[in-house]
This record gives C-alpha cells, sequence and structure tokens, in this order.
C-alpha cells in the first residue's frame, strides 16, 4: 500500500518491486493506493505501507485504524529512513532503506517472529532483482501504469534534497535487466522514475543506446548537464526521450548554490539553449 495525496496517478515501484522479491506470502497480495478510499475490514495478516512526508498523516491514520484491528502494519518509506522514531509509534514494524533488502521481513513474518526494525542490508544491489508484480496496480484508478527504474539515488549531495539521506549510494541495475524489464512490460511509452540517470554518462549511453531498437516513447528527470554532451543528448532524442524534468535551485546570476556553493555566472537555460 502506497499512502498518496490525491490527484493524478501513475504506476510505482517501491511496493509492487518488494512483492516482486519477497517469497510466497505476497503472492497473493494487493497493492492498493492510499489516496483512494480504502476499507480497513479488508481481510489481510500483514499491511505494508510506503510514505513519503506530506503523505504520512494519511499513513499513520491508516496503520492506526489496521493496528486497532489487530493487524500488524510495517512502515516504509523516506519519512521512515529520516524520522524513525516518529513512524514506529504508528506502526509494529518499520523498514528503513528499500524493502527489496530486507527479505528476512516476510520470513518472520511467516514464522511469528516479526522484529520492530529491519534496515537495508549493506550489500544491496538492483541486480539480479525480479521485475516488479504490476500486475497487484489497481489498472482502473491509475493514469499510467507503465514505470521504469534503471538507477536509485544520485550522485550529487545537494543540501536541498532528500536523496543523499534517504537513498544514500546511488545504485544502478544492469542494462540488459532493465531492457528486458522493458520489453516484458510491452509498452510503447513509459515514465523513468530515476532521480538522475545520467549522473553516471557511460552508464547514461550504454542505457539510452539499447533503448534505441526497442522504438519506444519515454519520459524522465536529468539535470541541465545533459545539454553539456551532445553525443549523451542525440542518443536521449534517439532513444525515444519526449519529456523530461529539469530542477533549478537558481537560475540568476551572481547567485551562489547551495549544491555546490558557486557562484552563477549565467542562467542555466541561456548557456544551455538546447536543454
Amino acid at each position: 500500500m502506497r499512502a498518496r495525496a490525491p490527484g493524478t496517478r501513475c504506476g510505482e515501484r517501491g511496493d509492487e518491486a518488494f512483492a516482486g522479491s519477497a517469497n510466497r506470502a505476497v503472492a497473493c497480495g494487493r497493492c492498493i493506493d492510499g489516496g483512494l478510499a480504502i476499507g480497513t475490514e479488508l481481510d489481510v495478516d500483514l499491511v505494508g505501507i510506503s510514505a513519503i512526508t506530506h503523505t504520512d498523516p494519511r499513513a499513520y491514520d491508516i496503520a492506526n485504524r489496521f493496528r486497532d484491528r489487530g493487524v500488524p502494519v510495517v512502515l516504509g518509506g523516506v519519512h521512515r529512513r529520516l524520522m524513525p522514531d516518529e513512524a514506529t509509534r504508528h506502526a509494529d514494524c518499520g523498514v528503513t532503506g528499500c524493502a527489496e533488502g530486507t527479505p528476512q521481513l516476510m520470513l518472520d513474518h511467516d514464522a511469528g517472529a516479526l522484529r520492530p526494525r529491519y534496515d537495508q542490508a549493506r550489500a544491496f544491489s538492483l541486480a539480479g532483482r525480479r521485475c516488479p508484480k504490476r500486475e497487484l496496480l489497481p489498472g482502473t484508478d491509475h493514469a499510467l501504469l507503465h514505470t521504469i527504474e534503471a538507477t536509485r539515488g544520485c550522485i550529487h549531495r545537494c543540501d536541498f534534497c532528500v536523496a543523499p539521506s534517504a537513498w544514500g549510494q546511488p545504485l544502478q541495475r544492469p542494462v540488459c535487466e532493465a531492457i528486458d524489464d522493458i520489453r516484458q512490460m510491452g509498452a510503447r511509452r513509459l515514465v523513468f522514475v530515476d532521480l538522475n540517470p545520467i549522473a553516471d554518462v557511460a552508464y547514461a549511453k550504454e542505457l539510452f543506446s539499447a533503448l534505441i531498437p526497442i522504438e519506444i516513447a519515454w519520459s524522465g528527470l536529468a539535470t541541465t548537464l545533459i545539454a553539456r554532451d551532445p553525443e549523451l543528448l542525440d542518443l536521449a532524442a534517439r532513444s525515444g526521450c519526449r519529456d523530461l524534468l529539469l530542477g533549478f535551485e537558481c537560475g540568476a546570476r551572481g547567485a551562489s548554490s547551495r549544491a555546490t556553493g558557486a557562484t552563477s555566472t549565467a542562467s542555466p537555460l541561456c548557456s544551455n539553449p538546447r536543454a
């Protein structure tokens, strides 16, 4: 279950990715959008909720109602990692880090020995992971089901961004595995949910090159650094890139960037007209 605010919905990767990597106990599970009406009379023996900070009040409310019925609740997500003590008051168990990196959780639940806290394994990797169980998503309530994640985290440590604290060291999925996942989806248009897929330029070029033969259209995020590498920008376009969301902390001349401490001498939009 993912607690979300009302609005346009798309297929996420947290809960269904965990379901794909977990043992048989999740085989008959359900993914439910917490931004929609939820009946806490659901016949379940374990509830997992992933939430970010602004949806945590909703997540806590759902968790408390299930716990009042005696159903154990596991809380995860960015806010749980940043504020573990607060989250603990509303759950029987908390996950810090990526839930796919805590396989023992479901084994302990099956054995009736759920622990209060599970931390992502130090050696966690995106390599060799099963594909997310997207069939668990309620398709009629989601505008877009086709999302993909090739990388997780970001190499930059901007002090206004939660990524360094929430995700830690950046991770990469082997390009061949990401391509296999896309082929398995059979989608003609999808969204990369990666925070910064071009952080490792060599990896990004390999990924974009592998996307070209698939002939899909995709959207995603990037930094303006993509415009400083003509080859990378060209590969992105040829691979099917149609939309990129770029973030700017400040584009004013002479402004000091909290990301690097450097002083801006020109607006990124002016210095990178192709971005």
